[in-house]
């Protein structure tokens, strides 16, 4: 997946990270498990860069498409994406509880129809 943005915000010693990625236009096929591993390596490579960092926020986002003269920005600005999977991850959390949440879906907001539609089955391509 592609990376399109990392925030970071905090107060004091507690940071929280912000992952946004894309999702479509992969570079190749990609299934559910390696959506999952691919998330799960973020999150732990977040969390390994500060101790300070309290929580990492994951979401996945693909396109709306607009029409031509539509307003983008300011205050009466239509969205031009719509989140697809978002999960929150806090520190303490293990690996293999994330891995569980994500495969499960547990606490996870998830579009189903992207993922039946952008992912790949049985060798077919996103």
């Amino acid at each position: 997946m592609q990376l399109l943005e990392i925030r970071a915000s905090g107060l004091g010693n507690r940071a929280y990270v912000g992952l946004r990625f894309s999702g479509e236009k992969f570079h190749g096929s990609v299934s559910k498990a390696e959506l999952d591993r691919e998330l799960a390596d973020a999150v732990e490579t977040a969390f390994a860069v500060s101790q300070q960092i309290r929580e990492v926020d994951c979401w996945i986002v693909v396109p709306i498409p607009v029409a031509p003269g539509t307003v983008v920005s300011g205050d009466k600005a239509m969205p031009t994406e719509r989140d697809v999977l978002t999960v929150s991850v806090r520190r303490g959390e293990s690996s293999a509880h994330l891995a569980q949440r994500l495969k499960s879906g547990d606490g996870i907001v998830v579009d189903p129809n992207w993922i039946a539609h952008a992912l790949a089955r049985s060798g077919a391509h996103a």
